[in-house]
């Protein structure tokens, strides 16, 4: 809105009447009451209460962030690990071994890069769907692997 109205205020404010009818209040005047009231920073009487709730199992709150918080640490641990395990054999055999099609094979890794990861969403989902494992820890651990290994091949290569 700010930007819309630096540019050209006068098309900004002939909008603003248009939405809000000719009664509207003025734009300055919003601003200079907006700028009155000042946030407050730190709370009167803090408090860990709400940390208590959430990190409390025994609360619907805590227990729903808990598994949530569970899901997210077992698919990020299982991506790392499994990302280790096959990014580091594969950086190394793409630094010491001479095999046929090394230098294909690693830029074919290498080409995954250039393109953004919105491009292999629709192509993972047809894929999954068609494997089975939708809406599962597996397919998010796949998926992971898919976007991270071609880097972590690549900055890996460089130790061997």
């Amino acid at each position: 809105m700010a930007l819309g109205r630096a540019l050209h205020p006068g098309i900004h404010a002939a909008v603003h009447r248009a939405a809000h009818g000719p009664d509207a209040a003025d734009l300055d005047q919003v601003a200079i009451r907006s700028a009155a009231i000042s946030p407050q920073w730190w709370p009167a009487e803090p408090t860990f209460q709400n940390y208590w709730r959430l990190l409390n199992p025994n609360d619907t709150i805590g227990r729903e962030f808990l598994l949530y918080f569970w899901n997210s640490f077992y698919v990020s641990l299982a991506t790392t690990v499994l990302g280790v395990l096959v990014a580091v054999p594969a950086a190394y055999a793409f630094s010491r071994f001479r095999f046929p099609g090394r230098t294909f094979l690693f830029f074919a890794v290498l080409v995954r890069n250039m393109f953004p990861a919105v491009v292999f969403l629709m192509p993972l989902f047809l894929l999954m769907r068609w494997m089975g494992p939708v809406n599962t820890h597996g397919s998010l651990i796949l998926t992971y692997l898919t976007f991270g290994l071609p880097l972590s091949i690549w900055l890996l290569k460089g130790f061997f």
